[in-house]
């Protein structure tokens, strides 16, 4: 089948997306995994998305008469990318520092957050006006939507802000 006067094969353009999303997104998973220091399955993960971008890459090259493998190869990258990306948050790896400014009531709202089974700092702050009290929360990032909801419910009024951890030895995690 052509168009204008190029060779279509929707099949093929289908199988170099499909191959182009999976290694793009193996990509993200791969370079978040270096970042939070899981350097072996960061490895397996690169092992397995070379491959795939090789025999990806294969296709394309193969049969440069089709511009429809071209737009499905830079498609694939695309829609790799944003895989990636929604793949990495439904993981959540690693581990995040909460920071919590309140106003007031920071004992009963560290209290809550400890029955819930958060680990709590309470330290003392100044902020541009007054005095205010902040609380740090160290846990695993797949549990910071649990405690912003808690935290919203408990202190609307409280400021969040959210902080990647690069490592956390010893203390207490949930």
């Amino acid at each position: 089948m052509t168009l204008f006067g190029m060779p279509i094969d929707l099949a093929g353009a289908l199988f170099i997306f499909c191959l182009r999303l999976a290694d793009v997104t193996l990509g993200t998973i791969r370079t978040v995994l270096v970042m939070r220091g899981v350097r072996f399955v960061a490895a397996l993960v690169g092992f397995f998305e070379i491959i795939i971008w090789v025999v990806a890459i294969s296709r394309v090259m193969g049969h440069l008469d089709s511009v429809f493998n071209v737009i499905a190869y830079a498609a694939g990258y695309s829609c790799g990318i944003l895989m990636g990306i929604f793949v990495e948050e439904r993981l959540a790896l690693g581990i995040t520092v909460v920071n919590i400014i309140v106003h007031e009531d920071e004992a009963r709202l560290a209290d809550e957050l400890r029955k819930a089974g958060f680990g709590v700092t309470r330290m003392e702050a100044f902020g541009m006006r007054d005095e205010m009290h902040l609380l740090r929360v160290v846990l695993p990032r797949r549990k910071v939507n649990q405690l912003v909801r808690l935290c919203r419910k408990l202190s609307p009024k409280s400021f969040l802000t959210v902080e990647d951890v690069r490592g956390a030895y010893g203390g207490y995690l949930p």
